[in-house]
């Protein structure tokens, strides 16, 4: 079993050595799939109309 509390933020570099994404833990008490809902997703038209 992964204990997720000892999770650190790794970096991913590129070949020059510069940091180019950051990988953080995933905090199992902020969200879980089980006990939430996700909200329904709404889109809209970029051009503000109907059709």
């Amino acid at each position: 079993m992964l204990d997720i509390k000892q999770l650190k933020p790794q970096y991913i570099t590129n070949e020059t050595g510069e940091k180019t994404a950051v990988i953080l833990p995933i905090i199992e008490e902020r969200w879980s799939p089980v006990n939430s809902v996700a909200p329904p997703l709404t889109l809209k038209n970029p051009a503000g109309e109907d059709g």
